[in-house]
């Protein structure tokens, strides 16, 4: 066969001819090489659009995308974290609330911290877990497009000056064998090689990240559960000594009502008690440290649960007329009975007899004015609620027109 028309050698055969060739290569031959290298792919890329039909080329391969991703954690941890979070926030109420020794509340301290640790570790792993690792595409075209220019590429005849024809081909330099193509070739095919050892080697890593991230977690949700355990029974020893606050319904009517009642019994005896306080002595004839004085009418007199009533009539007066009840008189002594008595003629009781003379009598001032004003009409409707009264011979059309009389426990 001719020079142009002979096999030739594989690839492999070719490499281990001419090693030292390839070694001795000047610079002016490798710029020939790359010079021919060039030619001969544009050769090979005119025979394409040429004759597209004659060149069956490998399909370009989709782009694929290979995404390392790690499944998210199981339930089981996720309680875990949660759990642990519960009882964090719970040590933080126990040490605040809890009357603790320096030495519990130490202790509850360096768990809850240690938990607090661990848990801030595991949602660290969780994210980094859940997070699309680095994103690696591999564009295959390009593998695709190297291996059609070293595909057997159509052959093309050429005529010389004398007429005959040779067949070149047109993948392969007329000029002399280059070596240097040859070896960049080769090493295009090698570097296609350790890109696939290297995808295989990418991957078996991101299966050991994730061994390694599940080794992690697990390992971090036993410590987790392990030292939450401890901090629940150091806070279930403590919480025995945080105070309990209950707070009260409101009472009911009912209940209202009883507590009323009681207050009137007791304040009903304490009534009884002052009035029964007078009983050793005659009339006019009690001392004055047996008797009280109301609190709006400090120079006057009374048997004190008189003087006790009179108080809280006067409260209602106020707040109705906006002044006191005025108090010209009130207790008055045996002595003193005798005087009225001789200056008053039939208006004054006998000696002994008047109920001035037992501390439970008073006469009104100008403050209620006379029969038909309105603060007396008020007394005579408000009054008796107190205690109190213009008994009815002192009223108008009684035996004694007395408007500013009034007693304490006289029954009109």
């Amino acid at each position: 066969m001719g020079r142009h028309t002979a096999q030739r050698p594989p690839l492999w055969i070719r490499a281990r001819t001419y090693p030292i060739l390839l070694a001795r290569r000047s610079p002016l031959g490798l710029t020939a090489g790359v010079t021919v290298l060039a030619l001969t792919t544009s050769a090979a890329s005119a025979a394409l659009v040429a004759t597209p039909a004659s060149i069956k080329a490998e399909p370009a391969e989709a782009a694929t995308t290979d995404t390392g991703t790690t499944a998210p954690l199981d339930d089981s941890v996720t309680e875990l974290v949660s759990t642990a979070t519960s009882e964090i926030a719970r040590a933080d109420y126990v040490t605040e609330s809890a009357e603790l020794s320096d030495e519990s509340a130490q202790e509850i301290e360096e768990v809850r911290t240690e938990l607090d640790s661990l848990v801030a570790e595991a949602e660290t792993v969780a994210t980094e877990a859940s997070a699309p690792e680095a994103t690696e595409t591999r564009d295959t075209s390009e593998t695709a497009s190297r291996s059609t220019e070293r595909s057997a590429a159509p052959s093309s005849s050429t005529e010389s000056e004398d007429g005959s024809t040779t067949d070149v081909e047109s993948a392969e330099p007329v000029a002399d064998e280059d070596p240097a193509a040859d070896a960049t070739s080769d090493a295009t095919e090698a570097a296609d090689g350790k890109t696939g050892a290297d995808a295989s080697s990418d991957d078996t890593a991101g299966l050991n990240t994730d061994a390694e991230t599940t080794e992690a977690v697990a390992a971090a949700a036993d410590e987790i559960e392990a030292t939450t355990a401890h901090l629940s029974e150091l806070l279930d020893a403590a919480e025995s000594t945080v105070p309990v606050s209950v707070e009260a319904a409101p009472p009911t009517a009912e209940e209202i009502a009883a507590e009323e009642a009681e207050q009137a019994a007791e304040e009903a005896d304490e009534i009884a008690a002052m009035a029964a306080a007078t009983e050793s002595y005659s009339n006019g004839n009690i001392p004055s440290s047996a008797l009280c004085s109301p609190d709006f009418a400090p120079s006057a007199l009374l048997r004190c649960d008189a003087a006790h009533q009179l108080e809280a009539l006067n409260r209602a007066y106020e707040a109705q007329f906006g002044q006191s009840i005025q108090i010209s008189d009130s207790y008055r002594s045996y002595s003193a009975q005798v005087s009225v008595k001789a200056s008053k003629g039939y208006l004054a009781a006998e000696p002994g007899t008047s109920n001035h003379g037992w501390g439970t009598a008073i006469d009104i001032g100008d403050s209620v004015g006379g029969y038909g004003t309105t603060e007396y009409n008020w007394m005579l409707e408000n009054a008796p609620a107190f205690g109190w009264d213009n008994p009815d011979w002192a009223r108008a059309g009684g035996s004694k027109s007395e408007p500013w009389h009034w007693e304490y426990g006289t029954s009109s």
